[in-house]
């Protein structure tokens, strides 16, 4: 008797661990397990070692481990083999991998088939801002190599302890290859960034995450960082007045504050 593959969450990069049972085992038991990938590549590895060539035993017995318990205690003749290895998307989503048990030369088998894999998101710095003739500022971010496709992005206005969702997204989802990417967009007025204290929030939610992540964007985050143009003065002759000028530039939002100081 031999019980279904049991398999946790597949995580691109993560390790992970198959197993499975077989009762009512006497004597000897061979234990091989069939990785077979979805470019038709097969591989077969035993409780024993590779069964490939020669060449790949040494990258086979790096890349899969195979185990097999007997547990006596818990019922007579019970194994349990298990295979651990790291998964990628683009190798094993779509393949299937065997468990083959061999008992008094009957073999057994179990197949368990490969439809999705998690990739988590990857949030790409930094984030772009635009300003418009109208002065809003449109912030773009970019989440990358997630699976699957189906993501949720939510922005917010926070004032305070306040949080007002903001109506005026974007999200463009695309495929990569293997994995999925999405730009996501807001639109907010940017005389909100006068206020010092004012945030937005972005907040994504994707079935590979335990919980949602997000990132906080305030006025210290824009690009336009005001710049300094100082005049110089020529000649300088006692008694006369000076005029010191200086040039602000290139800063948003406008909520400027210029001081001179005297020091002597």
């Amino acid at each position: 008797m031999m019980k279904d593959i049991e398999s946790p969450v597949w995580s691109d990069g993560e390790k992970t661990t198959l197993s499975c049972e077989a009762f009512n085992c006497t004597g000897d038991v061979k234990v091989t397990w069939v990785i077979k990938l979805k470019d038709g590549t097969q591989h077969e590895v035993s409780d024993t070692g590779s069964n490939d060539n020669e060449e790949d035993q040494s990258l086979m017995s790096r890349e899969y481990q195979v185990t097999k318990e007997h547990d006596r205690q818990k019922m007579k003749g019970h194994v349990t083999t298990k295979l651990t290895f790291i998964p990628s998307i683009s190798r094993y989503l779509g393949s299937t991998v065997s468990c083959r048990i061999v008992h008094q030369k009957k073999p057994v088998e179990k197949t368990f088939e490969v439809k999705t894999i998690h990739a988590k998101p990857k949030f790409v710095e930094p984030i772009q801002f635009t300003l418009s003739d109208h002065e809003k500022v449109e912030i773009s971010v970019k989440l990358q190599r997630f699976y699957p496709q189906e993501m949720e992005v939510t922005w917010f206005s926070k004032r305070g302890q306040s949080e007002e969702e903001i109506p005026e997204v974007m999200n463009n989802n695309h495929n990569s290859g293997d994995t999925f990417d999405l730009d996501s967009k807001c639109t907010v007025p940017g005389e909100l960034f006068k206020d010092p204290t004012y945030k937005v929030i972005v907040r994504w939610k994707h079935e590979s995450m335990e919980e949602p992540q997000s990132w906080e964007i305030s006025a210290r985050d824009l690009p336009w960082h005001p710049k300094l143009q100082r005049f110089a003065i020529e000649s300088i002759f006692q008694d006369d007045e000076v005029l010191l000028q200086c040039r602000v530039s290139d800063y948003f939002p406008n909520a400027l504050a210029v001081k001179w100081f005297e020091r002597i």
